[in-house]
């Protein structure tokens, strides 16, 4: 980098330290550019309603997810569909991967349905 970048940054960084750029009075954000400024002013909080949970997100799906794995609010317990299979699962995603690394190994006996998994 040039002395006068270098110089020029040391500058920005000495007027964020002293307070200046743009923010919203009383709320105490600060931001070096005004796009990111309305982008906290539009924010939407969405907070857990269970007692004692200080759980805060932005997102309604990620309110959704907590709830269903910390409160079992809304929730359904998902089965793996392989046959003798007892695992359970809350999300999707997880019977998917169970699924992945499981090899079952049949029994070459004649007449015997014995299988294992490896």
């Amino acid at each position: 980098m040039t002395t006068k970048r270098l110089r020029r940054r040391g500058r920005r960084r000495l007027r964020r330290q002293a307070g200046e750029g743009h923010g919203v009075g009383g709320c105490g954000y600060r931001t070096k550019h005004s796009v990111t400024l309305t982008q906290n002013i539009d924010v939407v909080w969405r907070d857990c309603l269970e007692l004692g949970c200080e759980f805060r997100t932005k997102q309604k799906g990620n309110l959704k997810v907590h709830r269903a794995d910390v409160h079992d609010i809304g929730l359904t317990w998902l089965d793996c569909p392989e046959p003798n299979c007892s695992y359970k699962a809350k999300q999707k995603s997880s019977i998917k991967v169970h699924g992945v690394g499981v090899t079952w190994h049949a029994c070459t006996e004649l007449g015997c349905e014995y299988k294992a998994k490896k």
